[in-house]
């Protein structure tokens, strides 16, 4: 999702990476951490719904035993902290960590920290509850502190946008009551939207001038529709610009509708929040969101980022 990096010679990993913005690293292929979370997050959404909703405790027993796993058991957990994600390999990375960017990589901890009240009334979820809690916070305190983190809060792109998102949500799950939430999401909307969106064009010109701007148009977006979400669940004012800045960023992206080789795809559940939270106007969104549904990247609209909605627990 973020800026790549490859290597001018693949047999030496002290050689300088070059920076080729949209590529990942190729490296990529032998770590599968992010996918493992995505998958993660992608079961444990309908694992949690199905007990949820049809009182199944066999969905939750599952969801449990996978809550251990990554969350809890000492041999088999992740660490809570994202110290190496998108790490530099060689002499030129004088930190010895990774990089603000790789924040985005953990992104799918925001729907899993939304999920888990789910499970409350589930008795075998009493056993691991507080140490995946406790798991959260040490890494929401790793948020707030850790000078990778911090490189991404100082980011100004969808990389800034997205930190916000994991510090919002998974505050709302360590500590909802917290001020820093409200005043969070006030601070975003009144101080960095309006410096992402242009107010004349829709356009978010930090994401389109980037090599696949459809993608990172697309992808900001999500980010600034999940704290809209998570503000109107607030009943949090989020300023009176904020509406018709996301409706004209949402009317900027549609226009790469007409390119057939570009998957629109992800950006439909954008365009369909849109429709139902603000005015569509000549309804772009909904001709959209059409568009979407007919296009050759239309089967992808099941999959696991564009099935549901956001769950406010």
């Amino acid at each position: 999702m973020s800026h790549a990096t490859t290597k001018e010679n693949p047999n030496d990993i002290n050689t300088k990476y070059i920076r080729k913005d949209g590529k990942r690293n190729p490296d990529i292929a032998i770590v599968k951490d992010q996918t493992n979370l995505e998958a993660i997050a992608e079961s444990l959404t309908f694992l949690c719904l199905g007990f949820y909703l049809l009182m199944n405790e066999n969905y939750a027993k599952h969801a449990v035993t996978l809550l251990d796993a990554f969350f809890v058991n000492e041999s088999t957990r992740m660490n809570p902290n994202l110290n190496y994600a998108q790490f530099i390999r060689g002499p030129q990375n004088t930190t010895k960590l990774g990089r603000g960017e790789g924040v985005i990589s953990a992104r799918f901890l925001t729907r899993i920290a939304n999920l888990l009240p789910l499970l409350t009334n589930y008795g075998g979820y009493n056993a691991i509850q507080q140490p995946v809690y406790n798991w959260f916070n040490a890494y929401l305190n790793w948020l707030k502190t850790s000078p990778v983190a911090l490189e991404a809060a100082n980011a100004k792109n969808n990389i800034h946008s997205w930190y916000n998102v994991q510090l919002a949500a998974i505050e709302q799950y360590v500590n909802p009551a917290s001020p820093d939430i409200p005043n969070r999401l006030r601070h975003f909307f009144n101080q960095t939207v309006p410096k992402q969106i242009d107010r004349r064009t829709g356009d978010q010109p930090l994401e389109s001038q980037r090599t696949r701007p459809f993608h990172y148009l697309a992808f900001n977006l999500q980010a600034i529709l999940f704290l809209t979400e998570l503000a109107y669940d607030y009943g949090i004012e989020i300023g009176p610009m904020t509406p018709p800045l996301i409706r004209s960023a949402t009317c900027h992206i549609s226009k790469f509708a007409d390119d057939p080789n570009v998957d629109i795809t992800v950006a439909a559940r954008c365009a369909e929040i849109v429709v139902g939270r603000l005015e569509d106007p000549n309804n772009t969104c909904h001709n959209f969101i059409q568009r979407a549904h007919t296009c050759k990247f239309s089967e992808k609209l099941s999959g696991p980022k564009n099935a549901l909605s956001i769950l406010w627990s």
